[in-house]
């Protein structure tokens, strides 16, 4: 019952199958590099990657930000990782029907059906 509820209680989310990180900040692309896990997002983010399940990272930056050091550095982890991360620019619109048809290419390798979660 909802009055039962306890805010301090750990709450237990469903495991996905596949997580989608998009857009993805030049902040949350570098924290994800770094195994940060500190809102919700990065820490399904980094359980999912600990666990071994497929992550789909768009990184949503502008071109200066792209030039930093530190984003280069963690686009290489990602990659070093397995992450499948899609290129998006900026001066586009966000590539959401490449996401799509990335999620069906992961889906099928994973003999999941599309109306599966």
């Amino acid at each position: 019952m909802h009055w039962d509820f306890e805010p301090d209680a750990p709450v237990e989310l469903p495991q996905a199958h596949v997580v989608v990180v998009a857009p993805a900040t030049f902040n949350t692309v570098t924290k994800l590099a770094a195994g940060a896990a500190d809102t919700l997002a990065l820490a399904v983010a980094a359980e999912a990657i600990g666990a071994g399940r497929p992550v789909v990272v768009v990184p949503w930056a502008n071109a200066s930000l792209k030039s930093h050091p530190v984003y280069a550095g963690a686009m290489r982890t990602l990659d070093q990782w397995g992450i499948h991360v899609l290129p998006a620019d900026q001066a586009e619109s966000f590539p959401w029907v490449a996401v799509r048809e990335r999620l069906t290419l992961i889906r099928a390798s994973l003999g999941t059906g599309a109306g599966s979660a």
